[in-house]
Parts: structure tokens; C-alpha cells; sequence
């Protein structure tokens, strides 16, 4: 089985928009057949990206990124999400191996100390995540109008 590029992964997220859409005529028929409801509910959505080896992106590893890219620094992102270096460094080493190009690139030590930063491709990731969160959100909003009990 060939590995899953970028593309590929983004393909398979807008099957899963396809499926949530398919859902989507299921529950309005589910509340077609509901008397006149009195409580109305929402929807809430979480999703992750996955290649054949596990978890690739979720919000939480969003996060990180983004906070790498504010601070310059896993050290000084793994202090603002409260987890330790070790399980912000092994997140960032299993996004790198599951990405086609590092997300995340290691500035060497000098004067100044080191530091890292997220490359072109981790931009790129974020901004897909951001992305397919509003779609899944819109798409979840949509169908929380539908539901009432």
C-alpha cells in the first residue's frame, strides 16, 4: 500500500464533509417524524486528520503549532499548554514523520539559545485545519437547527 500524501489526506477529509452530509438527510428525516419539539440541542463536532499509522492533526496538535510559531520555542509552547517538553517534542516528531515535508524545524543553539519554527508546510496544515473546523462547525450548526425534542 503506497503512503498518503497531503493531497491525499485532504481528499479523505472532504470524503468525511461527504458522510457528515449524508448524515445530515438521515437526521432531518429522524426529525421530520418527531412530534413539535420544546428543547432544541446543538451539535458539537471534533475531528483529526489520520494517516495509516494513527493520528496525524487534531486541534490540540493545532495548537501546539501555533504556539511553537508565536513563542518560537517548543520549550515555551509546552509551558503554555501545560504539558511537558517530552510530550510536546514527541508530538512534533510524530507530525513531523507523518507529514510529507517538517512541520516543525529545530534552530540550532548560539548566542541567543535555539529555538524552532514552523515551516511552509506546518503554515499550510494550520490554515487546512482552520479550514475544515469551519466547515465541520458550519456543517454542525446546520444540523443542530434541525434537531428539537
Amino acid at each position: 500500500m503506497k503512503d498518503k500524501t497531503f493531497i491525499d489526506v485532504h481528499r479523505d477529509s472532504f470524503e468525511c464533509l461527504r458522510l457528515f452530509y449524508s448524515l445530515r438527510r438521515v437526521f432531518k428525516n429522524i426529525v421530520a417524524d418527531m412530534s413539535s419539539g420544546q428543547k432544541k440541542y446543538a451539535v458539537g463536532v471534533r475531528f483529526w486528520l489520520k494517516d495509516e499509522q494513527g493520528h496525524f492533526m487534531g486541534a490540540g496538535r493545532v495548537q501546539l503549532l501555533e504556539y511553537i510559531k508565536k513563542f518560537g520555542s517548543i520549550t515555551n509552547a509546552a509551558k503554555e499548554m501545560k504539558m511537558s517538553y517530552r510530550q510536546a517534542w514527541q508530538m512534533v516528531e510524530d507530525m513531523n514523520a507523518s507529514a510529507p515535508e517538517p512541520l516543525v524545524e529545530k534552530i540550532l543553539g548560539g548566542k541567543g539559545g535555539g529555538g524552532a519554527r514552523v515551516t511552509a508546510m506546518g503554515e499550510k496544515v494550520i490554515a487546512l485545519f482552520h479550514q475544515l473546523d469551519e466547515k465541520m462547525s458550519t456543517f454542525a450548526e446546520e444540523l443542530g437547527r434541525e434537531i428539537v425534542f
